[in-house]
C-alpha cells in the first residue's frame, strides 16, 4: 500500500513538472530570403514581418474593417531617425523575441551592432522602436 502511494505521488509530481510552460527565445534568420515572419511563443500579438535588408518591421494586427480583418502595421522608429543600411542589397537586420515577456523584442543591425527595443504607446497602442544606447 505504501508503494502505491509513493508511486502515485511520483506520477502526480512528475506530471506537474512536465506541464510547466517553457518559453524560448525566437529570432529571425541571418540566412536566406529578404523577408521573414517571426512569432513569439508568448502571444499571437507578437507576430512580426521583417525586411531583413532595410530593418523595416511590421506587426500583424486585427483591424475594424470587416472586409480586411487583419493587416501588417508598420512599427515606427524613434530616437535615431530610421537609418539607411550600409549594405542595401543584403541582410542587415535581425529581430530577436525574448522568451519571457512581450516587451523583450529587439531589432539589431548585425554589422554596426546598433539595437532598438520595442515599446507600445499606452495611449495610441502604436508600436515603436527606441534605441538602446551603449
Amino acid at each position: 500500500m505504501k508503494n502505491f502511494f509513493v508511486t502515485l505521488l511520483f506520477c502526480v509530481l512528475s506530471s506537474i513538472v512536465y506541464c510547466q510552460e517553457t518559453f524560448h527565445a525566437v529570432k529571425s534568420s541571418i540566412n536566406g530570403g529578404r523577408f521573414e515572419i517571426v512569432q513569439s511563443d508568448i502571444a499571437r500579438r507578437q507576430t512580426f514581418k521583417i525586411d531583413k535588408y532595410t530593418g523595416k518591421v511590421y506587426v500583424y494586427v486585427k483591424t475594424r474593417d470587416e472586409t480586411k480583418p487583419f493587416t501588417w502595421e508598420k512599427v515606427y522608429w524613434i530616437g535615431d531617425i530610421y537609418e539607411k543600411p550600409e549594405n542595401p542589397n543584403q541582410i542587415n537586420y535581425q529581430l530577436f523575441l525574448g522568451g519571457k515577456a512581450i516587451s523583450d523584442c529587439i531589432l539589431i543591425n548585425i554589422y554596426t551592432g546598433k539595437t532598438w527595443l520595442l515599446f507600445t504607446d499606452s495611449e495610441t497602442e502604436q508600436d515603436f522602436f527606441s534605441p538602446i544606447y551603449e
